[in-house]
């Protein structure tokens, strides 16, 4: 009951907080590309014989695409949607060193953020960003695979498909006329799945000023 209540609460002040600023200020949209570089996920006590085999989830990339909505005051809120296509990830077995490569679950997510610009002028701006949002893993179902030793594999997604996730960074903003400019992005973001999931995450595309 306390967390609706709080939810709904931040949902308020979110639709308020960015309705002020929409009307006192300017907007700016970010259609970009990302770039998430998922860090290594599980622990050999993990691993389950017969259940969850291949319980260690190697380094790998999966990229994707987003829109991003925010005003250009010096203290910001935000919106994000972000969609991640399918990859691949090499997973191993730690009890003999078995491994397999299979495919990542394409993603879909929503963000609020809250941002401050430590540097805030017309043609540039540098700004702090943190928040979070909910995630929904797209394709999430169990898919048979072939491990390099040959064995036949069926690997099974999180329990639910449904998560969440939170991100602190740093972002770029720069204009080459009044209204059209560039974003990059650049963050430490965290997936609230099972296993838990870390990234660097990358953003980079363009910047209108509405």
């Amino acid at each position: 009951m306390k967390k609706n209540i709080i939810l709904h609460l931040m949902v308020i002040s979110f639709i308020f907080g960015f309705g002020y600023q929409t009307l006192s200020a300017k907007t700016i949209l970010t259609p970009f590309v990302g770039f998430d570089l998922m860090q290594k996920a599980g622990k050999e006590s993990d691993y389950l014989p017969g259940e969850r085999d291949f319980c260690l989830t190697d380094s790998h990339t999966v990229n994707g695409f987003g829109l991003g909505i925010k005003s250009d005051k010096t203290v910001y809120f935000g919106f994000e949607l972000n969609y991640s296509l399918k990859g691949n990830a090499l997973q191993t077995d730690p009890s003999d060193e078995d491994t397999v490569t299979i495919d990542t679950y394409t993603r879909a997510s929503g963000s609020i953020l809250l941002g401050v610009r430590a540097v805030n002028s017309p043609s540039f701006s540098m700004a702090f960003e943190a928040g979070g949002g909910g995630l929904y893993l797209l394709n999430a179902e169990e898919k048979s695979y072939t491990s390099t030793a040959g064995y036949e594999t069926i690997i099974s997604p999180p329990e639910n498909a449904f998560g969440a996730h939170a991100f602190a960074g740093l972002a770029l903003t720069a204009f080459f006329t009044p209204s059209v400019g560039i974003h990059v992005a650049a963050r430490y973001q965290i997936f609230f799945l099972t296993p838990q999931q870390s990234a660097i995450s990358l953003q980079a595309g363009l910047a209108f000023r509405i």
